[in-house]
């Protein structure tokens, strides 16, 4: 059985020719390729060599059929957008003709196409709507429309999302995003142990955030908090993972506040760089204004790094309502700084905060959610597929 996808998470060839996209996605899709004879990509291609954090997909039944990039804010890049579509729609209408199934990734502008070419084909279609479910103040109409789209029966098949509520339609199912597998999760364990043993110990509250560096992730304000923290004699340091249009801001924010030795700009790290950012830290920020199902939250509590986030819809449900973590008003440095200073405080709290963590997210690896999603097709396809198995890493 053929399995087609339609997304527009980039890719790019390495210098062997291979196929290669951000860890985690190709982590999720291959645990899709375990349950299909070929998984076909209808998703951009772009020039040159993978950046860090991509990798190459591990297994074989995985082919592309590649579309020009386009996309953007700028009246430039919205008529090169329009430019795309015919090109877009016929690729589509030809996928939709040589395979059995279709997935669509969402929001997008290459899924919301897809949405509309998927209505005219009868195969059995899934979805996953990795954005916002709840919705949020200046979200964009597109996303607001395959919102809609999906939340409809007429759709026609089932849709992950993320939430913490019910939801009212039957096939949409409240979901998780990995990037981790079960024996991964116990690799950790040891360091995890040793980390906890140290709490309390003389030494810096050590913070990490990581994501694009952009205004919707808002890491202004964790830099901000990070000197009112250091103005109340609480050494901290924090290590910045990502890049993106707002990294010189940052910086020069960083250095106006004297900051230089305190916060350090990584840029873009691969997978095992992110996670030794994790292993090293106490507490992992995460100040976004808008976030589907922050991944890297689930992360850091693999590395027992306690989560600090602003209040997402998922936020509450991340940590259990205090019991894996803390929230904060999302712009406000000094809500942030005090809730740092008062985990930092006290060791046994933190302590039981890891424990948590590490409880729940053994709930949510690489293989649960292959499991899981195996279930779900089959039930609302109503089709026997290959029970999936998470590839070594």
């Amino acid at each position: 059985m053929r399995l087609g996808v339609i997304a527009d998470t980039r890719h790019h060839r390495d210098g062997a020719g291979r196929l290669c996209t951000i860890e985690p996605v190709a982590a999720q899709l291959e645990q899709f390729a375990a349950m299909f004879d070929e998984v076909v990509l209808l998703v951009p291609l772009w020039p040159g060599p993978p950046p860090a954090g991509f990798r190459p997909y591990r297994c074989t039944n995985v082919s592309i059929v590649a579309l020009r990039p386009a996309g953007g804010t700028t009246a430039r890049a919205k008529a090169v957008l329009a430019l795309r579509v015919p090109a877009w729609a016929a690729a589509m209408r030809r996928l939709l003709r040589d395979v059995d199934v279709v997935h669509l990734r969402a929001p997008c502008n290459v899924a919301l196409l897809g949405l509309a070419a998927s209505r005219l084909s009868s195969r059995p279609r899934a979805a996953m709507y990795a954005g916002n479910w709840d919705g949020y103040d200046g979200e964009p109409m597109t996303y607001r429309a395959q919102r809609w789209l999906l939340a409809r029966p007429s759709f026609g098949g089932p849709v992950t999302v993320y939430t913490d509520r019910r939801t009212a339609a039957s096939h949409v199912v409240p979901f998780f995003s990995p990037s981790f597998t079960l024996a991964e999760w116990e690799a950790e364990s040891a360091a995890v142990a040793q980390k906890v043993d140290a709490l309390g110990h003389p030494g810096p509250v050590r913070l990490v955030t990581v994501g694009h560096l952009a205004a919707n992730k808002n890491q202004a304000t964790i830099v901000e908090a990070v000197a009112r923290l250091r103005a109340q004699g609480i050494d901290t340091r924090l290590d910045v993972v990502g890049d993106g249009p707002l990294a010189d801001v940052l910086t020069r924010r960083r250095d106006v506040l004297g900051l230089r030795e305190a916060v350090r700009f990584h840029g873009r790290l691969p997978l095992d760089g992110v996670r030794d950012r994790y292993r090293s830290a106490d507490f992992n920020v995460l100040a976004s204004r808008s976030e589907g199902y922050p991944k890297v939250v689930a992360e850091g509590m693999v590395c027992g790094a306690v989560p600090v986030m602003s209040r997402v819809p998922m936020a509450d449900a991340l940590v259990a309502g205090g019991v894996r973590g803390v929230t904060f008003a999302g712009d406000d440095p000094d809500a942030l700084a005090g809730a740092i200073a008062s985990l930092a405080s006290d060791p046994a709290r933190v302590a039981a905060m890891v424990a948590a963590g590490r409880d729940y997210t053994r709930t949510v690896t690489l293989d649960a959610f292959g499991a899981q999603l195996h279930d779900i097709l089959e039930t609302h396809w109503g089709i026997v597929l290959p029970s999936p198995a998470v590839l070594p890493a």
